[in-house]
């Protein structure tokens, strides 16, 4: 069983750092 409070936190900083990376990608362009 893994656990899932690390597994919400991954989550959390995949969709954070996707959406920086959006953001940056736009501002770029």
């Amino acid at each position: 069983m893994a656990p899932f409070s690390f597994i919400k936190t991954s989550i959390l900083i995949f969709a954070y750092l996707f959406l920086w990376y959006q953001i940056n990608d736009h501002h770029q362009v």
